[in-house]
C-alpha cells in the first residue's frame, strides 16, 4: 500500500501520520534520528505514515510492530488523545501534516534504551524523563497535554525546528 503523502508542485507536501505517546514511569519513549540530531536536538514519538485505506489505529499498530518488533505486543490498547495540524518547512518544502496520536502505558516494556528501530537503522529509541523534555525539540508540540489522557486538538504553525517552551 501507498503511504499517505502527497507532493504538491515542487515545493509543498501533505503528510498524514500517526504516533504513539508511550509513558514508562516518569519517562517517554522517544525516537532520535541520527541523520539529524547532530544539528538539531529533535525527538519524536514512535510512529510513521498512514497508508492508503488504513485507519489511524491500524496504521499505528503496524508502525509499532515495524519499529519495535515483538515488544510492541506488550503495549496493549492505545487511547486516542490528539490531532495535530502541523505546518512547517523541511528540506526545502512547505509541509502540511495531520498527526493522529494515541497514548500507551509502556510500563510492561523491557529496557529499550538505545535500541535501534527495526526498519530504520539510523533511528534509536530513548526513555526521556518528562522533566527533561525542555532540552529537546519534541513533536508533537502538545505532547505534555496529550500525556494527561485528555483529547488535544492543536495547530502548530511555527517552524519545524524550534525549542519546546513547555
Amino acid at each position: 500500500m501507498t503511504d499517505l503523502k502527497l507532493y504538491i508542485g515542487k515545493d509543498a507536501k501533505l503528510n498524514v501520520r500517526v504516533g504513539a505517546i508511550i509513558k514508562k514511569g516518569d519517562a517517554l519513549l522517544l525516537a532520535r534520528d541520527g541523520r539529524y540530531t547532530e544539528k538539531y536536538p529533535l525527538l519524536s514519538v514512535v510512529g510513521g505514515r498512514i497508508r492508503l485505506g488504513e485507519d489511524s489505529y491500524t496504521a499505528l499498530k503496524r508502525e509499532l510492530k515495524e519499529e519495535l518488533g515483538e515488544i510492541a505486543d506488550m503495549l496493549g490498547e492505545g487511547k486516542f488523545v490528539g490531532l495535530d495540524e502541523n505546518f512547517y518547512n523541511w528540506q526545502g518544502k512547505h509541509v502540511h501534516e495531520y498527526g493522529f496520536y494515541y497514548l500507551y502505558d509502556g510500563d510492561a516494556l523491557p529496557d529499550v534504551e538505545g535500541m535501534h528501530c527495526r526498519d530504520k537503522n539510523a533511528v534509536t529509541f530513548h526513555l526521556v524523563p518528562v522533566s527533561e523534555l525542555g532540552k529537546y525539540i519534541v513533536y508533537p508540540v502538545d505532547i505534555r497535554e496529550m500525556m494527561t489522557g485528555r483529547f488535544v486538538h492543536s495547530v502548530t504553525t511555527s517552524p519545524r525546528l524550534h525549542k519546546q517552551e513547555r
